[in-house]
């Protein structure tokens, strides 16, 4: 089916995406690393990734800008960046973060970069005591021979598995009744960056109005949609403030309103099921800001607390 508003070649670049994706990640079980996490076990249903699968859309701002509204109503946030260029920390406060380190954020969210290749590390060894990752059982040499092996091409899962189940040693002690968690998922789709799927239970689509976001978002949707839990919960967030082509915007609701009904019908396909709510009748819509502070996200901020209610609910 071809999507209104885009050319012939934009919607073969929308399927072949797709397809791309397909081949790239099949869905599998959890791995046996993470069943007994808490992250998993008992934190799934509070956690919450910012994914789309382009960069530059907004995932990290836009997650900052949720942090800062849970917080005022007084969550207590933790944002696990799985970025191997994390951004959260420092688009937050503008300083570098190491692998495997914990940061507080100005409002109190707490930041655990999961891997970072921004920093030149120590070569020699010590304990990392109380700096990044409380007890944690890597030296800072260990972790950077982990972010070598992580980056190098063709492999790097099992060094991120590694790094989440150090997280989790630190979250057993850390993590508390009204924590929240948000991934900051990296752009791609290789194993090593969606990994955060297993761990979260809502997946808030994060994409804008220009072509080549949606397509990559339409990837996002097929992956996810072939478990058919996690395809329950997909939330599509169109954000415009990112936008550069400002003849796109008055259109921006008419060429999303009519990609989101395509992946509608193709959701039915890649899932195997047409039990799932209307991706139009969901989507959230972010309208331009001139800065930061002006980034209204009191709709989005309002869905994850009613999803966080009924979480508690049961």
């Amino acid at each position: 089916m071809l999507t209104k508003g885009f050319s012939y070649a934009e919607n073969i670049a929308m399927e072949a995406a797709a397809e791309t994706t397909e081949k790239e990640f099949l869905i599998q079980p959890l791995p046996a690393e993470l069943t007994n996490t808490v992250l998993y076990t008992a934190y799934r249903p509070r956690s919450f990734c910012f994914t789309g699968g382009k960069g530059g859309v907004g995932k990290t701002t836009l997650l900052l800008c949720v942090a800062d509204y849970l917080r005022k109503k007084n969550y207590q946030v933790r944002i696990i960046d799985c970025d191997p260029l994390p951004k959260t920390y420092r688009q937050a406060t503008n300083k570098l973060s190491r692998t495997n380190e914990r940061n507080v954020l100005p409002n109190g969210a707490v930041v655990y970069t999961l891997l970072s290749k921004n920093v030149e590390y120590e070569t020699f060894k010590y304990d990392l005591q109380a700096k990044p990752f409380a007890e944690s059982l890597y030296t800072y040499g260990e972790l950077n021979a982990l972010a070598k092996q992580v980056t190098r091409a063709g492999g790097g899962g099992d060094t991120v598995l590694k790094l989440f189940t150090n997280l989790n040693r630190l979250a057993q002690k850390e993590l508390t009744a009204d924590s929240v968690i948000l991934y900051d998922c990296p752009a791609g789709l290789e194993f090593t960056g969606i990994l955060p799927y297993f761990l979260a239970t809502h997946f808030l689509l994060i994409t804008n109005p220009e072509s080549p976001a949606l397509q990559d978002a339409a990837g996002v949707v097929k992956v996810i949609a072939q478990n058919k839990q996690m395809a329950k919960n997909i939330y599509p967030v169109i954000n415009k403030v990112p936008v550069k082509d400002k003849k796109i915007l008055p259109l921006a609701r008419q060429i999303t309103t009519q990609t989101l009904s395509n992946l509608n019908t193709l959701f039915a396909k890649w899932s195997g099921t047409a039990s799932r709510t209307d991706f139009v009748g969901d989507a959230i819509y972010i309208d331009s800001a001139n800065s930061f502070a002006d980034i209204n996200t009191e709709q989005l901020g309002q869905k994850i607390l009613a999803l966080l209610r009924s979480a508690e609910r049961h």
